[in-house]
């Protein structure tokens, strides 16, 4: 191969390296910040958050009814998501306390919908889905 080839493939390379990262970026900032959720399987919460944090490639989700996760972007185009793995607290009553899970989030017109799957046959509700919205904080 001849060093001009050689060029344009490592050209190429980076370029590419350094577009999936800035693709990365944008779509996880669509992502960022405090949401509230207004539905779930799991029963009504009014006061229940999640913030989502961090800096691709990794970001947490840390929610203030005891959980926190740890998720990766996935898909491409539209179809994008955040996915990981997390754990409820070992410090709560019921059920779910230590428990392990699998979560992913994803994005629909302006709204986080989330699934959450324990890891424990143990753990009740198995399968929670929620969704979240943003406060609005404009004029």
């Amino acid at each position: 191969m001849s060093f001009l080839a050689k060029l344009s493939a490592a050209a190429l390379l980076v370029m590419t390296i350094f577009g999936q990262a800035a693709f990365a970026q944008e779509v996880t900032s669509d992502y960022l910040g405090r949401w509230s959720q207004v539905q779930s399987n799991a029963g009504r919460c009014d006061r229940c958050e999640i913030i989502i944090s961090g800096s691709p490639p990794l970001l947490s989700v840390k929610a203030n009814n005891g959980w926190i996760t740890q998720v990766r972007l996935t898909g491409h185009g539209s179809s994008t998501m955040l996915e990981g793995k997390g754990k409820w607290s070992s410090n709560l009553k019921g059920n779910l306390r230590g428990h392990d899970f699998s979560a992913s989030f994803s994005l629909r017109r302006g709204e986080l919908y989330m699934i959450m799957t324990m890891s424990e046959p143990t753990a009740q509700p198995r399968v929670v889905r929620a969704l979240f919205t943003r406060e609005w904080l404009g004029s």
